[in-house]
């Protein structure tokens, strides 16, 4: 099965902020973990092959961030510089988010970092 070379698009294009908005508003300690789509959709495929496992698979990237710092670097991969504003999160489920209850301990050992997805998107071009 051949897959398109597509890491991390989905955080990717979040980022596309609007070019004439100065600030950048982002939720407060809130943790994820980056994986490559490409990662997910053979483990999925793989899944889909075999007998019901009648249990959840977690799949991770290597590592987790808080979004702030994804932003962060997104904006230094493109040379570009707004004023970041962490907004705080309320209510149960935000406040499961922060404490990153999203995120899984089971890493995918495949998938590329988000640092070395920013540096082969846009530093190799």
């Amino acid at each position: 099965m051949t897959l398109p070379e597509s890491p991390h698009p989905f955080r990717h294009r979040q980022f596309h902020l609007p070019k004439k908005l100065l600030v950048a508003f982002v939720p407060k300690q809130v943790k994820i973990q980056p994986i490559e789509t490409k990662i997910v959709a053979q483990e999925l495929f793989t899944i889909g092959q075999g007998q019901p496992l009648n249990k959840i698979i977690n799949i991770g990237g290597k590592e987790i961030l808080e979004l702030n710092d994804i932003v962060k670097s997104w904006l230094s991969s493109q040379s570009k510089s707004k004023l970041i504003l962490s907004l705080p999160l309320i209510g149960k489920i935000n406040k499961a988010v922060k404490n990153g209850e999203l995120t899984c301990i089971e890493k995918s050992g495949e998938s590329i970092s988000w640092t070395q997805w920013l540096n082969k998107k846009y530093n190799s071009m």
